[in-house]
């Protein structure tokens, strides 16, 4: 197995995809370098705002002077502030700063970055263009971008506990759709069969959060003929969920696989609440001669502190991110309304995953920014108050459609406007006695 990715390194561990029996940098592996053009407007020049030595014949200089330009006739420049060279974006970020620090962060797949994170991330690392791999790039001059990913990858290794000699790992994916999509054209072939889970009670948003990564997909792998697509699944549906218990029927995943004969098994989901028998999904993988892939992106810390089962002993390829009555759509934007950041979900007995009829709940984001049980307990006081102004706004609402829904509660004639006020000036009294890191 061979494959890699051309992306610039952008000093984060992001997405990692880790592939038993490679060590990076793989052989055959090659990245092109294209010129993009951009338009800039409505920006400032730059200032800079200290130097050393000589600009034009690059000398070192006995002196350190502030200068404010620099360059001769023609090649002038200022280095000012992102407040003074574009204020319209100085502004927008100022206004998410004020939301993320009022609001309940609770979408599963969100968390609150460290000071140390953004100064790398917006360090003089992204000035440098570094496709390519470890000792394989194709601009020069990256010699200390390739020991930030050497010690990016051994930090992602031993973090959980994974042997080196018998694992690789590629820590360059930015998110998760395209780490998850250079896994697919690294080990599959056009028209190659893939299982992944049906989407209760929950398949992950990376697979399939968008048409166009679907559809995608599908443009080049197969789906289990006569079986129509999952809605949030990748390929197609094909563990059958119990409508009571919710648990994966391993026995019809089994018979599946021997009728479909899979090229590639993906188990994980982002709202699954059990133990994942990988015993079982590597016993089946290799009875019809697949590669098995999990995604553990939502309890990958689970993983690394040992408190759930390590994948990494029965799979393949492990992919993760470090850092996911009323229905959920409705009950989401009423919870948006009153500062409570959370995320529709799909749970068993929907007919769509468009309009799902629950929300998913994270706590790294609050937990980050200290709150503990105590808190937590109120916070469920208030999603449940949230709870019932939806059902209450949906019971109000002249139509029985999402949109009719969305357009009542966002009019100036709202009628409970009043209750959702209310319980915004409860959540953001809660939010406010608690700072963000990094910000």
């Amino acid at each position: 197995m061979q494959g890699c990715t051309g992306v610039a390194m952008m000093g984060s561990l992001q997405q990692p995809c880790w592939t038993k029996g490679l060590n990076f940098p793989a052989k055959g592996c090659t990245s092109n370098g294209f010129s993009h053009q951009v338009k800039f407007s409505n920006v400032k020049p730059c200032k800079a705002s200290q130097i050393e030595g000589s600009v034009v014949t690059g000398r070192p200089s006995s002196l350190s002077v502030p200068v404010q330009e620099i360059g001769g006739d023609g090649s002038r420049f200022l280095d000012h502030g992102l407040s003074e060279a574009d204020p319209d974006v100085h502004s927008i970020i100022n206004k998410e700063k004020d939301r993320q620090y009022k609001s309940l962060e609770l979408i599963a797949s969100e968390n609150f970055t460290s000071r140390a994170v953004m100064e790398a991330v917006g360090s003089c690392l992204t000035n440098k263009y570094s496709e390519g791999l470890p000792g394989k790039r194709y601009y020069g001059c990256n010699e200390y971008i390739d020991e930030l990913e050497i010690l990016c990858q051994e930090r992602a290794l031993a973090a959980f506990h994974v042997d080196g000699k018998n694992w690789g790992v590629n820590v360059q994916p930015l998110s998760g759709s395209p780490a998850n999509f250079a896994v697919y054209t690294a080990v599959l072939k056009p028209h190659d069969r893939i299982m992944v889970r049906y989407y209760f009670p929950s398949l992950d948003f990376n697979y399939s959060k968008m048409t166009v990564n679907l559809v995608i997909v599908l443009m080049y792998f197969c789906k289990l003929p006569g079986f129509g697509l999952a809605s949030w699944g990748t390929s197609f549906s094909w563990i059958h969920d119990t409508q009571k218990a919710c648990l994966i029927d391993y026995d019809m995943l089994e018979k599946t696989a021997i009728l479909f004969r899979p090229k590639l098994i993906i188990a994980g989901a982002s709202a699954y609440p059990r133990e994942i028998d990988y015993p079982r999904f590597r016993k089946i993988a290799d009875e019809v001669g697949a590669f098995l892939m999990m995604d553990m992106a939502h309890i990958s810390g689970l993983v690394a502190a040992s408190v759930l089962n390590n994948p990494f002993e029965f799979c393949d390829i492990v992919t993760t991110t470090t850092h996911k009555g009323i229905d959920g759509a409705r009950a989401e934007k009423i919870l948006d309304m009153a500062s409570i950041t959370l995320n529709k979900n799909s749970v068993p007995g929907d007919k769509s995953a468009l309009v799902p009829g629950g929300i998913r709940i994270g706590s790294p984001a609050m937990t980050t920014r200290g709150l503990g049980e105590k808190e937590f307990a109120l916070i469920a006081d208030f999603i449940h108050e949230g709870v019932q102004i939806s059902l209450e706004a949906k019971n109000l609402a002249s139509g029985t459609k999402l949109q009719d829904f969305l357009k009542f509660v966002t009019s100036p004639e709202f009628p409970l406007a009043d209750k959702v006020s209310e319980l915004r000036r409860k959540v953001e009294a809660l939010t406010t006695q608690y700072p963000i890191p990094g910000v």
